[in-house]
């Protein structure tokens, strides 16, 4: 259950850090995105609460862009 204090991520988008949620106000939960210093308001539907680590990240590879086989492979087409 998403409630104040929960470190939630946007269904759907589980990169980077995790938000926090710092009130409710009319039915939405006003999240704190630490990584973009910016407040917004979502619907409870479309957040879920962050585990230990990152949920896709954990599926599906490294978290660091450097490490990812995408961005290898831009490099060395780009050299």
């Amino acid at each position: 259950m998403i409630a104040v204090g929960s470190k939630v991520y946007l269904r759907g988008c589980a990169y980077g850090q995790p938000g926090t949620v710092v009130r409710i106000e009319r039915n939405r939960a006003v999240v704190l995105w630490h990584d973009l210093d910016y407040l917004a308001r979502h619907s409870p539907e479309s957040l879920m609460e962050a585990e230990n680590g990152n949920p896709l990240t954990l599926q599906n590879g490294p978290e660091s862009p450097e490490k990812s086989p995408q961005f290898s492979q831009v490099m060395e087409l780009g050299q």
